[in-house]
């Protein structure tokens, strides 16, 4: 109840328009170093439209790559292992909490052990899905913290094909992480699994209910 006292519709609508601006505030300097131009491919001894970079991109880029790629990734992993050790630790002083009155009165011993049984599978979700977070995303921080620190594994480096061969290796990473979490939460929680059968197997309700009425009627 507190939360939906807290994040109202408002709340919700000005968070995310916030998100947005961070958002874009994030990428600036990497579309602000680069732009589009005419230029020759001597390769192709032909003029095309390339990509050229600003004479501060170097400068532009560092400063970005500390912040975007070293500072945002390991301030947020640490964020996230703080507020799921503080989330654990008061689940489980309430646990003991909840024992010892259930050692007073008998009749709360049963909806104690049924409450308890919850917040520990809530804790191990949250366990789960914050260790995938971090197993997924923390090889990509690494990686461009590597970039922004050494020169040779920088695009125009003399080891960018290590660069990118890594890459594809921690974007698959990435991309397992964004679809594992509805296989974790359909498996571990009994409400999103109602609610997510409620949504995409509704269509088939209405048939089955008529079939059975139908058969029921003399």
């Amino acid at each position: 109840m507190r939360v939906k006292r807290i994040i109202t519709r408002n709340f919700a609508i000005g968070a995310n328009c916030f998100l947005c601006i961070i958002l874009l505030l994030y990428f600036y300097p990497l579309y602000y170093s680069a732009y589009l131009d005419w230029g020759l491919d001597v390769k192709q001894n032909k003029t095309k439209i390339m990509v050229h970079y600003r004479s501060n991109a170097e400068k532009v880029l560092r400063i970005a790559y500390l912040v975007s790629d070293l500072f945002v990734p390991y301030i947020t992993i640490g964020i996230l292992i703080l507020c799921n050790a503080i989330i654990v630790v008061k689940l489980k002083s309430k646990y003991r909490w909840r024992q010892s009155v259930a050692v007073r009165n008998s009749n709360l011993d049963t909806k104690s052990a049924e409450t308890s049984a919850r917040e520990k599978k809530l804790a191990l979700m949250l366990a789960t899905v914050s260790t995938l977070f971090v197993v997924c995303l923390l090889p990509q921080s690494i990686l461009m913290t590597c970039v922004s620190l050494v020169r040779e594994l920088n695009l125009n480096g003399a080891y960018n094909d290590v660069t990118l061969l890594i890459s594809s290796f921690t974007l698959l990473l990435e991309n397992i992480n964004c679809s594992i979490n509805i296989l974790v939460y359909y498996c571990m929680s009994t409400k999103y699994r109602k609610t997510f059968q409620a949504c995409f197997f509704h269509a088939l309700k209405p048939n089955n209910e008529i079939v059975t009425r139908t058969k029921a009627v003399p």
